[in-house]
């Protein structure tokens, strides 16, 4: 999630409760409904954000494994390619 989208968030978050706590103050049901709503979206929002998160930090760990493993073979291939070429210039 970046930085702009948690500020974003956090601001909704913090919007709804000041909606619901003024609902209760003006005995508004239909605010305070509001401002549980709006709570509960940006909820929601930073939950799939932190699923999005997630998400890329095991495909980037998923890529640099593979990355490694592929220059490993690749390393293996190289140095017995060397070595046999070493043999059959003797």
């Amino acid at each position: 999630m970046g930085i702009d989208d948690k500020m974003k968030s956090a601001f909704e978050k913090r919007a709804g409760k000041a909606k619901e706590w003024a609902g209760d103050v003006t005995n508004n049901k239909r605010l305070k409904a509001q401002g549980k709503g709006q709570q509960a979206s940006a909820n929601v929002k930073q939950a799939i954000e932190g699923v999005k998160d997630e998400v890329r930090e095991r495909t980037d760990d998923a890529g640099d494994r593979a990355a490694d493993t592929f220059g490993d073979a690749s390393d293996a291939v190289s140095d017995n390619a060397e070595k046999l070429k070493d043999r059959l210039d003797r």
